[in-house]
């Protein structure tokens, strides 16, 4: 059985021994009051003694409940104050019932009994006072206290018309009349501190049994308000089953503080923000003027608790008001916060987007911060932060009134502009850039700060959102252009963020629409600049054509053997995917059938990377050239962008010709004029030389030759301005440009025993023509070769 079942066990437990120890106190108290009503006298005993029993049997309650340990201390001094108070009050009820009905006027009987109470009023009100309180504020207590203030005059009111008027009316004796004030008063007293208790709230007790107590009270006023009818002697057993009812409720506050303690782990209910107990009261104190037609002072106590009351609302107007301020407040700051970036104070992502709506015919822009990594990296992120706040101010200095500035997360901020031309956002765009160039100081560090920035103009026809994505894919634009620039959307671009899955899409259909371009580039003789084939490639704006396609390639040999004069060879360049696609040779040998070409006109560029990947026997890379070398179509194997040469794959693999980069045969350095002749250079016997230790002027000098030991030559000797060393017409400097000089002739001799045809690609030296030449080679490609630049072939 859990917790909250045992505990209900035993309240109900509780609850049946109370009921079989009152239950005959009440049958006692009941049969008096008919024997009375019957007009019998007599037997008083039976009619005061079950009240006092009821009071002595609670005590005996109270004080169980003051011994229990899991109660606070000041839960226990106040148990043990009420059982003290009930034993003081149980002997006391006879003669006080008797003294309010009438019965006794005087005596030292009912002044003992007078004293007796009083005593115990003071204990309660001790005990009441003693008990904490839950934590307030202070405008929770001025609203208590008016509460407790409402209950207290209409309290008073009540004991003014049952027991203080009829005091005076009656002209009683000055010491029961001053006795009687006092008990008033200190009844007044423990009624709010009752109320206060029951308002506030306490943890020392438990609140159902104090409201049991508050039980009490509110049976001791029904009984004050029955005088006037209890004093007919057929009624007064009455007053008896009240007193007797008044100690069972304090006999059931100690049953349920014994059987009834919440444990730690139970939430507290929520109480109501308000209570009904001052309305209640009113009610009544008006009830009580009706009766008694508009009587002098129950209508003064009406009049002061309904001002109470009114004073009570007034407040709460002002609270309500108060609270109604602070909710907008914290709905502006949650907007705030559902709006606004907490780092830099700028509009979020959230509040751009619903934004964008607005800017029909407008521009965005956006700006991404070059490199912001490493200030984060480097620095720490709070110097990263410090630049993103810093950068935020920026822009917003730079837009125009009405331009709304955004951080759209991490280092990009974005600018909606609306209604803004071309023209506007393109000023804005370079205000940007002039206020971001200027250095940014922040926690001891200066830093230079690159943006690159993207603008988009949006139609009133676009969706709203693509505005950002054209913004985002201009200001790529930038950064591939160099960084710290801005870039302006075209349809060109399109195709830059691209996905794989869309880039092959938008492929496919500007095949089809006849956008994609031929272009050529002329392979020339090195000795005259003759051409003597192209090399054709596909040119499309937002397709990266290092990364040819199958579609693009077949399209790509379709057109090239279309435009290409008949009988005339030509290279095509080929990408991994299309030559390891299923069918790939096959397609090339329709292809060339389809255009009558001679396989042997055409040459399919492999780059060396895709080369090397595979050289399984009849697999992968090695078993696509195998095949296409099988219908007889040339293969090269293309080192453009490489400084080196895999000349191992000529021997494993079926190419026919080797395409060799500019930058693998550097230019050295021409011989200045006077320069020193090194002590150690080769230099040969049978070369003119000069008596006075100087080269004749066209003496050439062989690059095998020797320095021979017997000819004088100083080091202070210098060549003549005209002189040469080499027939390269160039000087090595030092042992290492020789070494070098030395491999590459090297490589050159190399190539020429595979007997493979070689082309240099990108020679842009005219210098370097001549060199390549004297190493034996024949064809290049590149503006130092042929005037003819590249071509545009075909275009839909």
């Amino acid at each position: 059985m859990d917790e909250p079942e045992r505990r209900a066990d035993t309240l109900a437990d509780g609850l049946r021994r109370l009921l079989l120890l009152y239950a005959p106190l009440f049958a006692v108290a009941v049969g008096f009051a008919g024997y009375r009503v019957l007009g019998y006298s007599g037997m008083t005993i039976l009619g005061w003694l079950p009240g006092a029993l009821s009071l002595a049997v609670a005590s005996w309650f109270l004080f169980q409940a003051s011994r229990l340990d899991r109660l606070a201390p000041a839960g226990r001094r106040f148990w043990r104050l009420m059982g003290i108070a009930a034993l003081l009050i149980a002997p006391a009820t006879k003669p006080l019932t008797e003294a309010s009905l009438g019965g006794r006027k005087s005596g030292p009987v009912l002044a003992g009994a007078v004293l007796l109470l009083s005593i115990a009023l003071l204990l309660v009100l001790w005990g009441l006072l003693r008990l904490p309180t839950r934590s307030r504020s202070r405008g929770d207590w001025l609203r208590l206290g008016l509460d407790a203030a409402t209950v207290l005059v209409c309290s008073a009111t009540f004991l003014w018309q049952f027991v203080l008027e009829p005091i005076s009316d009656a002209r009683a004796d000055l010491p029961r009349a001053l006795g009687l004030l006092v008990l008033s008063l200190l009844c007044l007293l423990a009624v709010l501190a009752v109320v206060k208790l029951i308002l506030v709230g306490t943890d020392a007790v438990d609140m159902l049994a104090l409201q049991s107590l508050a039980g009490v009270v509110l049976l001791g006023a029904v009984g004050s308000a029955l005088v006037p009818v209890l004093q007919n002697d057929r009624l007064a057993g009455v007053s008896d089953i009240i007193t007797t009812a008044e100690g069972t409720m304090v006999g059931l506050a100690g049953v349920v503080q014994l059987h009834r303690v919440r444990p730690a782990t139970v939430v507290r209910r929520r109480r109501r923000p308000y209570s009904i107990l001052p309305y209640s009261a009113v009610v009544g104190v008006y009830l009580l003027l009706v009766a008694n037609s508009g009587d002098g002072p129950v209508l003064a106590g009406a009049v002061a608790a309904t001002a109470t009351v009114v004073l009570r609302q007034l407040l709460a107007f002002r609270d309500n008001d108060a609270l109604l301020g602070t909710v907008r407040e914290h709905q502006r700051l949650l907007h705030e916060q559902a709006t606004h970036d907490a780092l830099t104070g700028l509009p979020n992502r959230s509040l751009f987007n619903d934004t964008l709506d607005a800017a029909f015919h407008g521009a965005a822009i956006l700006v991404d911060l070059d490199d912001f990594k490493t200030v984060n990296d480097t620095l720490g992120h709070h110097v990263g932060d410090g630049l993103l706040v810093e950068v935020g101010r920026r822009l917003r200095a730079a837009v125009r009134p009405g331009d709304l500035v955004a951080r759209l997360g991490g280092d990009e901020f974005a600018v909606l502009l609306p209604l803004a031309d071309e023209a506007a956002a393109g000023e804005v765009a370079e205000r940007i850039l002039a206020e971001l160039a200027n250095p940014i100081t922040t926690h001891g560090h200066l830093l230079t700060v690159n943006a690159s920035v993207g603008v988009a103009q949006r139609p009133a026809s676009d969706d709203p959102q693509l505005l950002l994505r054209h913004a985002d894919i201009a200001m790529y634009a930038a950064k591939q252009a160099g960084k710290g620039q801005f870039a302006r959307y075209s349809p060109s671009l399109a195709g830059l963020l691209a996905t794989p899955a869309q880039r092959a899409d938008e492929l496919r259909a500007a095949i089809n629409a006849g956008r994609v371009e031929l272009t050529g580039e002329p392979i020339a003789r090195l000795t005259d600049g003759a051409e003597v084939e192209r090399r054709l490639s596909a040119r499309w704006p937002s397709v990266d054509v290092a990364d040819l396609t199958v579609p693009l390639v077949r399209w790509l040999l379709t057109e090239a053997c279309r435009v290409t004069p008949p009988g005339r060879p030509f290279t095509v360049d080929v990408s991994r995917s299309a030559l390891l696609a299923p069918g790939f040779p096959h397609d090339v040998a329709g292809i060339l059938a389809a255009a009558a070409v001679a396989p042997a006109n055409l040459t399919l560029a492999v780059p060396a990377a895709l080369a090397g990947e595979d050289t399984g026997e009849g697999t992968g890379v090695r078993g696509a050239l195998q095949e296409l070398r099988a219908i007889g179509v040339g293969l090269a194997l293309d080192h453009t962008g490489t400084a080196h040469a895999r000349l191992d794959l000529l021997v494993s693999l079926p190419f026919t010709r080797l395409v060799l980069d500019a930058a693998l045969f550097p230019t050295a350095a021409p011989v200045p004029a006077n320069a020193p002749f090194p002590a150690n250079a080769p230099f040969p016997a049978d070369t003119p030389f000069a008596a006075d230790g100087r080269f004749v002027t066209d003496a050439p000098f062989p690059a095998d030759g020797h320095f021979p030991t017997d000819v004088p030559f100083s080091p202070e000797r210098h060549f003549s301005p005209d002189g040469h060393f080499s027939p390269g017409g160039h000087f090595a400097a030092d042992g290492l440009d020789r070494r070098r000089e030395a491999l590459v002739d090297a490589v050159a001799r190399l190539i020429a025993t595979t007997g493979v045809e070689t082309v240099i690609s990108g020679v842009r030296d005219p210098g370097q023509v001549a060199r390549l030449r004297h190493l034996g080679f024949t064809l290049g490609t590149g503006p130092a070769v042929t005037a003819v630049g590249d071509l545009r072939l075909s275009s839909h």
